[in-house]
Formats: C-alpha cells, sequence, structure tokens
C-alpha cells in the first residue's frame, strides 16, 4: 500500500514538472499539445491520456476565466482612480484648464497589447 502511494505520487510530480517544462519550453497554452507531448514522454495509455487532457482543459478554462476576473477588476480600479484624479483636478483647474486637459491626447501604456503585438484600444470608462 505504502509503495503504491510512493508510485502515484512520483507519477504526479513527473506529470507535473513534465507540465511546467511543457508550457515553458512552448510557450503555449495548449492543452493538446501538453497532452501529446506527455503521452510520448510518459508512455501515457488512452485512458490516462483522456484523463490528463480533460484535466489540462479545466485547467486552461479557469485560468483564463480567473484572467479574465483580473482585467475586469483593474479596469474598474484604473476606471475608479480617473474618475478620482478628474474630481480632485475639477477643484483646482478653472473651467478653461481643465478643458484644456481634457483636450489633451492621453498616454498610452506601452505594456498593454492584444494579440499580435499590436497596440491595446484605450480603456473607456465611460461605458
Amino acid at each position: 500500500m505504502q509503495s503504491q502511494i510512493i508510485k502515484s505520487a512520483i507519477v504526479v510530480s513527473l506529470l507535473a514538472v513534465s507540465v511546467l517544462a511543457t508550457a515553458a519550453q512552448s510557450g503555449k497554452h495548449n492543452p493538446q499539445a501538453r497532452v501529446d507531448r506527455l503521452i510520448n514522454e510518459l508512455g501515457l495509455d488512452q485512458p490516462q491520456a483522456e484523463q490528463v487532457h480533460e484535466i489540462l482543459q479545466n485547467q486552461h478554462q479557469q485560468l483564463r476565466t480567473l484572467h479574465q476576473q483580473q482585467r475586469e477588476a483593474g479596469r474598474d480600479e484604473i476606471c475608479a482612480i480617473r474618475s478620482d484624479t478628474q474630481s480632485q483636478l475639477a477643484a483646482v483647474l478653472n473651467e478653461e484648464q481643465l478643458a484644456a486637459f481634457e483636450a489633451m491626447p492621453k498616454p498610452h501604456p506601452r505594456h498593454r497589447r492584444h494579440a499580435g503585438n499590436k497596440r491595446a484600444a484605450p480603456l473607456d470608462c465611460n461605458s
């Protein structure tokens, strides 16, 4: 019994290391590509491959959902900060200065990019 637990722990550890290594090497988030690689490197049989595929698909979906939630929460926080800044500026600047400030082009953060390395659209806090 104890040797079975140890063997299972070793297999799980190898699988985890292999998954991490595969993800690091491929640079992609493709569960099927990882499963294909694991089939070859670990000698998974068909039932194992199907289970691993399902596990990795589930992980992939959970991470995508979490990432999206974090992006949406970040957008809300950014809009709140911008609104607060606008209120503070309105208290300091006169009407003409405030209008000139609002007409100025806004900086675009360089780190915000979409797929294909295209610049992200500016964040619209009014919608």
